[in-house]
C-alpha cells in the first residue's frame, strides 16, 4: 500500500479554479496526464511526491488534496455495517 489517496474532487476544483486542463496540470507538475487522472478519480493511491508537485502547481495546501487514512477507515467500517 504505497502512496496516498488523493481527494479527487478537491484536485478537480483547484485545477478548474486555476483554469488548467489535466494536460496543462500534468505538464506544470512534471507528471503524466494519466497520473493526474488517477489522482482526480481518487480511487487509487498516488505517490506523495506527485501530490506535492500538484499542490505547488495549484498553489494550495497538501492537506486539502489528500484523504486522511482515518476517513478511509471510517468509510470502510460504514460499508461493513
Amino acid at each position: 500500500m504505497r502512496g496516498i489517496v488523493a481527494n479527487g474532487g478537491a484536485i478537480v476544483a483547484a485545477r478548474r479554479a486555476a483554469g488548467l486542463t489535466q494536460e496543462q496540470l500534468a505538464s506544470a507538475a512534471d507528471c503524466d496526464v494519466k497520473t493526474v487522472r488517477k489522482a482526480e478519480q481518487g480511487r487509487e493511491r498516488v505517490d506523495l511526491r506527485v501530490v506535492v508537485s500538484i499542490t505547488k502547481t495549484l498553489n494550495c495546501d497538501v492537506d486539502s488534496l489528500i484523504v486522511s487514512e482515518d476517513s478511509n477507515i471510517d468509510k470502510r467500517a460504514q460499508n461493513i455495517q
